[in-house]
């Protein structure tokens, strides 16, 4: 089957991935180990025998960060799970995908992108597929617009260098549900989204009804 997309910026075409290997991600449980992972670092984090005797101001170093994580971490003591489905009505997605494309398209400054045609079984499956370069865990995030595919109705609508632009039929209708998906999003490791360094409450709420996301790495 081919996919159709816009591009910018050039393919590795030794970097192909095949559709099998994202079916084999197991996409919550790995959210939930990177979650782990970025607990524990939080916890030695804030400890002040982690911290050389001569630096100055320590104290103040930890509620730094405290604080920053307080702000940019999901308000959950336990492994939530994953987002629940957004229900199945509202508008198709492929015109969700089409009314996205148009929008980025208009909002771009300077020459235009192209079409590419991708031999992809679904559109989720297109970053891994197609030799995307850019530092993007490929299998994973494949895996993970295959689990956004079915719960929102995402779709891939393409990409701008390391940046990969998402449509979603289904977004998040409540903030409950939207903290869920932001906390997804951070757990993705792209650079958009780091860990103590945006504020999650308001990102969460920005997600309600969004229908555009996006996702780049350095």
């Amino acid at each position: 089957m081919g996919s159709g997309l816009f591009l910018y910026g050039p393919i590795c075409p030794q970097r192909l991935r095949r559709p099998a290997d994202i079916g084999a991600v197991d996409v919550e449980s790995e959210l939930e180990a990177t979650w782990r992972a970025l607990r524990a670092s939080q916890a030695s984090g804030f400890d002040p025998t982690g911290y050389p005797e001569d630096l100055d101001d320590v104290e103040e170093l930890i509620e730094s960060g405290k604080e920053r994580w307080e702000r940019g971490w999901p308000p959950y003591e336990e492994w939530p799970g994953l987002a629940p489905a957004a229900p199945g009505s509202g508008p198709d997605a492929a015109e969700v995908h089409r009314q996205v494309l148009i929008y980025i398209l208009r909002a771009r400054e300077g020459p235009g992108g192209y079409l590419a045609l991708v031999r992809a079984g679904r559109p989720a499956d297109i970053p891994a597929v197609m030799a995307w370069d850019a530092e993007a865990p490929h299998e994973f995030l494949s895996a993970l617009l295959r689990s956004w595919e079915d719960r929102f109705g995402a779709r891939v609508v393409g990409f701008e260098g390391a940046t990969i632009h998402v449509s979603v039929a289904r977004p998040p209708a409540t903030v409950a549900d939207a903290s869920l998906v932001a906390m997804e999003h951070m757990l993705l490791g792209d650079d958009n989204h780091p860990p103590g360094d945006l504020n999650f409450a308001d990102y969460a709420e920005s997600l309600v009804g969004e229908r555009h996301w996006f996702f780049w790495w350095d």
